[in-house]
């Protein structure tokens, strides 16, 4: 995947701290286009997300986006390009046959969608929906739009070992504040409590899953408004 351009200059960036611009940045390095490239007949799709999480979610949703492929025929679309999560609109994909902005973060905001065409300087032909409020929100703007609910898929499943303790994978002062002070906070002081946050592939965090009695996930409040559950 070619090297794009990722502006850190950006007024997105401007009320961010230098510790954090530094962390995006670093994951922009390690993550962006890491094994993201999928085939099925005589079309490749190129995912462009940053992040350890978002990486995780693109190689899931590719091999269901593969799946809704070829349960419709293969379309000979060429060459495509998904662009997804919550910075979709400030990775500045390159233009291909295709081009698709698949609709599974907010960006912790309820006009998400009006800040990505807002801007992201890439033309969008596509916009992939995981729920109805984000379906009739799209087709509201005169975009064309693919309803593709989904959940977890291939690369989750149990295996049959003994469980233990309560678990939350996930970045650090990464989603809301006022949930994670509630969530996890509420179950620092448990001995059997296990937070990480270096999971490197949906195998692995599949692996960790299977450790553990209970699993905590959050779904950002704005998320929820718009029918979407992550974790």
């Amino acid at each position: 995947m070619e090297k794009i351009d990722y502006n850190f200059t950006r007024p997105f960036f401007a009320q961010k701290s230098t510790q954090e611009i530094e962390r995006m940045q670093n994951a922009y390095e390690k993550t962006l286009g890491k094994d993201l490239t999928f085939k099925f007949g005589k079309t490749t799709v190129q995912f462009y997300v940053m992040g350890l999480g978002d990486v995780m979610i693109a190689r899931e949703f590719g091999h269901d986006f593969l799946k809704f492929c070829t349960e419709h025929g293969d379309p000979l679309w060429g060459n495509v390009v998904i662009c997804g999560g919550n910075t979709a609109a400030y990775i500045q994909t390159p233009r291909r046959d295709l081009n698709l902005l698949w609709w599974w973060s907010m960006g912790r905001r309820d006009d998400w969608l009006e800040h990505y065409l807002e801007h992201a300087d890439t033309p969008l032909d596509f916009v992939l929906c995981p729920s109805k409020a984000t379906l009739a929100k799209a087709q509201s703007l005169g975009l064309k739009t693919i309803y593709l609910p989904l959940a977890a898929g291939m690369m989750f499943q149990p295996f049959e070992q003994v469980r233990s303790g309560i678990g939350y994978a996930g970045n650090r002062k990464h989603k809301d504040q006022v949930q994670e002070r509630a969530i996890i906070d509420g179950a620092s002081s448990r001995y059997d409590i296990d937070w990480v946050d270096n999971i490197k592939s949906s195998y692995e965090l599949n692996a960790w899953y299977n450790t553990k009695k209970i699993a905590l996930g959050m779904t950002e409040s704005v998320q929820a408004r718009w029918g979407m559950v992550n974790n």
